[in-house]
């Protein structure tokens, strides 16, 4: 009977382990949203950063002055799941939304400043925004 006993205990407790893993394990995996501007232009731009919960609340707000080449990254915003809207402002004038998601992976946003595309086509995106998500 003692051991009947033991070998319960010791499924218990494994199961317990396994229990308390799956309840966590998504929070450890979990990748903060954040993002990184580049500027690929060869003129200074300012950008503006915005992100707005799922509730339409500002959670960030920050502004950057890029010389052409540069490219900054910003600090870990929010591991909070859900859908994130970035709006991003080109020299005060120019504004484009973006949707990112926390909670499917990486969560980094990469925000091109007058990308180029094709590699020397005149048609460059003067606001690109991205999200690789797996």
């Amino acid at each position: 009977m003692k051991m009947r006993n033991k070998v319960l205990i010791i499924i218990a407790v494994i199961v317990g382990v396994v229990g308390i893993f799956i309840a966590v394990a998504p929070w450890i995996y979990l990748e903060p949203l954040h993002f990184s501007v580049e500027n690929c232009d060869n003129r200074i731009h300012n950008v503006t950063v915005e992100i707005f919960n799922s509730k339409g609340k500002c959670i960030f707000n920050e502004s950057y002055t890029l010389d052409p080449e540069e490219e900054t990254e910003s600090d870990s915003i929010t591991k909070q799941e859900g859908e994130y809207t970035l709006r991003v402002t080109l020299d005060h004038n120019l504004t484009k939304e973006y949707k990112a998601m926390v909670g499917t992976g990486y969560t980094t946003v990469t925000i091109s400043l007058y990308w180029d595309f094709y590699q020397g086509d005149p048609r460059c995106y003067p606001i690109y925004i991205g999200q690789a998500v797996y």
